[in-house]
């Protein structure tokens, strides 16, 4: 049987947004974690207390925390190219929306996969390019 994530969310908004407040204070407290990759123990922790707030409060009512959304800019790269990450943008900041996208789809919006590959490639060739000019 598939599960529609997103249905499920608005489902249970209120446990998402306990355990996403809990989140936010834990991953993005500094800077550098906002922009930084997303790691497999961060979905691993948001699973397990996701979870742990579903087994243990099954009617949460939605919470009055204030994530301090903005609405989006139509032109926002993020949101026009990954639309499974523009449904979570419609109700949560950026990073919030990053991190329920991020253990969906297996891509961390901020780190594609592809990227990752051109990189590599751009950083063998430029050793190759340092190699022949010495």
């Amino acid at each position: 049987m598939e599960v529609d994530s997103f249905q499920f969310l608005l489902r249970k908004r209120g446990n998402f947004d306990d355990v996403l407040q809990l989140m936010g204070a834990l991953l993005f407290s500094s800077p550098f974690r906002f922009y930084a990759r997303l790691r497999p123990e961060d979905k691993e922790l948001v699973v397990q207390l996701l979870l742990f707030s579903l087994l243990n409060n099954l009617c949460a009512p939605p919470s009055a925390y204030d994530f301090g959304f903005q609405r989006v800019w139509i032109g926002d790269y993020y949101y026009v190219r990954y639309p499974g990450y523009a449904r979570y943008r419609d109700l949560y900041p950026q990073h919030l929306a990053r991190l329920l996208w991020w253990p969906e789809s297996d891509e961390d919006i901020f780190y594609p996969a592809v990227l990752c590959f051109y990189l590599n490639v751009f950083w063998r060739n430029l050793k190759i390019l340092s190699r022949i000019m010495m």
